[in-house]
């Protein structure tokens, strides 16, 4: 569905702005608008890949490829994103970056506690940034015999896919782990827990920028930040998605 018509507002700031912040202040600054773009990137791709086919075998196995590779990358980078927190704790010798980074550095941990974090770090460790041979080994013995080994082929390299990776990597290491194993997925709700976990961390991660921004950035201008240019953007470069109009910034668009 075509999206009408959308503005983009364009805040001007210079770097000559930014080049008189302590290197602390500014690296800060600079890391997070990396972080945050690139969670608001994944997912903005994620929810535009989860569409379900059931009654069609064939797109639900290459839907169900392409969102939860989606999904993994993004979970995986909010992990990150808390482990970047904890090297400006530990590396910062400016007080006041320290000190900021501390406070959110507690306020992820509150995000922890629960099994949305054991999913997300397992799934990190294990299977979406490093890929353990063992515990593949261990998936792939427990497989079960309705697993899908069909090799999908098309002309294109990027549409060919091959389920039986997706179900025993992933499928086999959460669904069918032990019960008591902290990321074991075993209902809907765990699924839950692992995809709240993630939004919520997003959620703080874009807190946490805004607030870098106008602690060390808007303090340090010499002159008030400007009114913000509007840019026009051609409904063709959205898409719908639920409320949400999401840009998708694709080549070949109409």
């Amino acid at each position: 569905m075509r999206a009408p018509e959308r503005k983009i507002s364009v805040f001007p700031l210079a770097w000559e702005e930014l080049e008189t912040m302590p290197i602390e202040q500014k690296t800060l600054y600079v890391c997070l608008c990396f972080l945050v773009s690139e969670l608001n990137v994944l997912q903005r791709l994620t929810l535009l890949s989860l569409k379900e086919f059931p009654d069609d075998p064939l797109y639900e196995h290459a839907a169900k490829i392409q969102s939860n590779t989606l999904i993994r990358i993004y979970s995986s980078k909010c992990f990150e994103v808390q482990r970047f927190v904890a090297s400006c704790v530990k590396k910062c010798k400016d007080l006041e970056v320290r000190e900021f980074a501390e406070d959110f550095e507690l306020r992820f941990a509150v995000k922890n506690a629960g099994k949305g974090y054991a999913i997300a770090e397992h799934l990190r460790n294990k299977i979406g940034f490093h890929l353990d041979f063992r515990e593949a080994m261990k998936s792939t013995r427990n497989a079960l015999g309705k697993t899908d080994c069909n090799l999908y082929i098309q002309e294109s390299d990027g549409n060919c896919f091959f389920p039986v990776g997706e179900d025993i990597i992933q499928g086999s290491c959460f669904w069918d782990a032990a019960d008591d194993a902290k990321h074991a997925i075993k209902s809907e709700e765990d699924h839950g827990a692992w995809v709240d976990w993630s939004m919520s961390v997003h959620a703080l991660a874009k807190d946490m920028h805004g607030d870098a921004f106008e602690r060390f950035v808007l303090s340090n201008l010499t002159e008030p930040l400007g009114d913000p240019i509007s840019h026009k953007v051609d409904g063709g470069m959205f898409a719908v998605v639920g409320d949400q109009s999401l840009p998708l910034f694709a080549v070949g668009r109409p």
